[in-house]
């Protein structure tokens, strides 16, 4: 790419890589109890996305960190624009809390590589081709069996803690990320798709905010 075609600002580069309308199709499969479904592995993401973003002047990063509590794990990632040599500074940044299942290192390398994909299709703009990680935690009867849903009363509590903590207008986020997969707009009917499991761990967050606001 010669200097003339090189983007001039971040905005710029942006729009020339979602121009590239790019087409990411999910490569590996999973038989687990929520039922068979396919994903999009982060090593076919990578390779599909950061020779373009080189090509625009774009460095990814994204790393473990702690969010600004100094307490709970996340991941710190990063857009920068660096084809700008004598301007502003460009980027897109932020954090994202990492929703451990377990304390294993098998649990944290999960949760940090699926941050790591989820934090860049966000980022990107980028979608792959079928949402399949919504249609499960979303599928009627016969989809996750096995598997204990929260009750619409539990539900409940956990908004009214939550309120009550001062973080109601966070809960669906942290819901979102302990159930891997974004529970809608409606957040009664989307705590109640969440397993027990699940629930108990955005349970422990509200707890934990509620700490944090009375020290």
């Amino acid at each position: 790419m010669s200097d003339q075609e090189k983007p001039k600002s971040l905005g710029e580069a942006l729009l020339r890589f979602q121009q590239l309308a790019l087409k990411i199709t999910k490569d590996q499969k999973a038989d687990t109890a929520p039922g068979k479904y396919r994903y999009l592995s982060l090593e076919k993401l990578l390779d599909e996305v950061l020779a373009h973003l080189s090509d625009l002047e774009l460095v990814w990063t994204a790393c473990p960190t702690v969010l600004d509590d100094g307490v709970t794990p996340g991941l710190a990632y990063e857009l920068h624009f660096v084809g700008n040599e004598s301007g502003p500074d460009e980027k897109i940044w932020s954090k994202m809390p990492l929703m451990l299942r377990g304390g294993t290192p098998q649990d944290q390398g999960a949760a940090i590589s699926y941050a790591r994909r989820y934090s860049m299709l966000a980022v990107l703009n980028l979608a792959p081709d079928v949402d399949e990680d919504g249609q499960i935690s979303t599928q009627q009867p016969g989809g996750r069996k096995g598997v204990k849903k929260l009750t619409k009363a539990k539900a409940q509590q956990l908004i009214a803690e939550a309120e009550q903590a001062g973080v109601g207008d966070k809960l669906r986020l942290a819901a979102s990320h302990a159930h891997k997969a974004d529970i809608g707009e409606d957040l009664e009917k989307g705590l109640v798709t969440l397993s027990q499991a699940e629930g108990e761990q955005v349970s422990i967050w509200i707890r934990k905010k509620a700490q944090e606001a009375l020290q």
